[in-house]
């Protein structure tokens, strides 16, 4: 009678355990069109921000390439007694301080292009220390063949910005007549 017992409970047991995966076959086949339609939309959502991540890259570098510049200035100043570089030759100038050409560069460009950034001409041959205003004296900015500011970079579709960096070494999009305005305005030099 015991052995009897054991195994309708162990027949219970088995029953109860292929219920439940019938019971989730079910559900799977029944609810696979939503679970699948679900899974779909996560991948929708992950390949858009993918995409607009992605579009934003060269303005990143953009600005990563005016940062490595600007630092590459900084410590052609401190070789030179504190002397900002000329804005003629100030490329070849600086690029003993860089490990990569392509820093002069902006991959927003065309290939055309034989200038794409450039020394605020104000600037050159100065004291940095003598530039009273470092946080609204712009240093570098991104420029066209001519030399004058260029918008390459689409912020939110519809704004054209200016890279530029500034002489305390911040980096910033500013619309091209802006920064126009900032070059064509006074220097204040102590």
């Amino acid at each position: 009678m015991l052995k009897r017992i054991g195994s309708i409970k162990k027949y219970l047991i088995e029953l109860i355990l292929v219920t439940i995966f019938i019971g989730m076959l079910f559900f799977a086949i029944k609810y696979w069109n939503e679970l699948f339609c679900t899974l779909c939309w996560k991948e929708t959502i992950w390949l858009v921000k993918l995409w607009t991540s992605n579009k934003h890259l060269p303005k990143v570098r953009c600005k990563s390439n005016l940062f490595q510049l600007a630092q590459a200035i900084f410590m052609y100043t401190s070789d030179h007694q504190g002397y900002l570089p000329d804005h003629q030759d100030w490329e070849q100038q600086v690029l003993v301080y860089l490990k990569n050409r392509q820093v002069f560069r902006c991959p927003d460009a065309s290939v055309k292009q034989s200038q794409y950034y450039r020394l605020n001409p104000k600037l050159s041959g100065e004291k940095l220390k003598k530039i009273s205003d470092p946080k609204e004296t712009i240093l570098l900015f991104e420029c066209d063949n001519e030399g004058d500011p260029v918008a390459r970079h689409h912020f939110m579709e519809f704004r054209h910005l200016c890279n530029v960096v500034f002489v305390d070494g911040r980096v910033r999009g500013l619309p091209p007549y802006e920064v126009f305005n900032r070059l064509q305005s006074g220097l204040s030099i102590r």
